[in-house]
């Protein structure tokens, strides 16, 4: 009774386990597709899930591509895509130390294992609450910290050319959510819009005082009169857990994960406490037998196999 726990818990770790490296498998080749390819993998995806969403066939995947092409010339852009393939690595490759600590009932690999998990376990939750606190009408004060960010985006957003990493950002939050700037309209009222950096736009440089991703797709000139009048702070407020927009699966696939690190973790603490009181003694994958002395022990196992 007591082999059949150890093995229940051992194989709901490798089910985790496999789980969380086809996951860490699947983002490391799109970022290595990515590198390596350029961007019309990642648009094909993209195009595919907007069309999901919106369920017409509306998305312009051409543009798409055009867009993604652009950014890709973002240094910045291409940094964070290396640091996700070098997380992504190191995630696989814990992972299957993971495994094989398990298999082996290992408390050395184990032991490293749940000290990584406890780690990314605890980072992921400062990740969530980071994203979470600041939506959930706790405290305004919390909100102060994405200020910066959302200033910075609309400022490289006045300067780089259309279709960069800022105007990919804005653009589609704008457009998903139908509102204009963070806080406020006054966000983009001070903004110097080039007829460069407009989406579809024709108008002249002395009429345009948002961008065009602030008024529906219809409007040729984007003025004060057609704007979307609401701030994407509140509609985020409104829709950062609701899974019919980018913003609310973007928040429940933090949850998710973070969740299923945790869960991870604890399992694999269970399997660690395990190991502990099980060194010096043989086990197998496969081993189902009683217990016994640890040369019996290994006897079954080498005969199972």
């Amino acid at each position: 009774m007591q082999t059949q726990c150890v093995n229940i818990w051992r194989y709901l770790l490798i089910v985790f386990l496999c789980i969380s490296l086809t996951a860490s498998l699947v983002v490391l080749g799109i970022d290595l597709d990515w590198l390596i390819n350029g961007p019309e993998f990642l648009t094909k995806i993209c195009a595919r899930i907007k069309e999901r969403m919106a369920n017409e066939d509306l998305t312009d995947e051409e543009e798409l591509l055009k867009n993604f092409t652009i950014a890709r010339e973002s240094i910045w852009l291409q940094v964070f895509v290396i640091i996700v393939v070098a997380i992504t690595t190191i995630f696989v490759i814990i992972n299957l130390i993971g495994c094989a600590g398990s298999c082996l009932l290992s408390y050395s690999l184990l032991s490293g294992f749940t000290i990584f998990m406890m780690l990314t376990s605890i980072l992921g939750i400062a990740v969530t609450c980071a994203f979470i606190l600041p939506f959930a009408n706790i405290s305004s004060d919390l909100d102060s910290s994405l200020d910066p960010m959302a200033r910075d985006l609309i400022s490289q957003y006045k300067t780089e050319k259309h279709g960069g990493t800022a105007h990919i950002i804005i653009d589609s939050v704008q457009r998903e959510l139908e509102c204009c700037g963070y806080n406020s309209l006054n966000d983009w009222k001070d903004a110097v819009i080039t007829p460069r950096s407009m989406e579809h736009n024709d108008a002249t440089d002395d009429d345009m005082m948002f961008p065009a991703s602030c008024c529906p797709l219809n409007v040729t000139s984007c003025t004060m009169e057609d704007v979307f009048n609401v701030s994407c702070r509140e509609i985020i407020q409104d829709n950062y857990l609701n899974p019919d927009n980018v913003i609310g699966l973007i928040g429940i696939s933090i949850i998710v994960v973070v969740s299923f690190m945790i869960v991870t973790f604890f399992i694999s603490f269970v399997m660690c406490c395990i190991a502990r009181r099980s060194r010096g003694t043989k086990w197998s994958i496969v081993n189902w037998g009683g217990a016994g002395s640890r040369d019996e022990t290994y006897s079954t196992s080498v005969i199972q196999h």
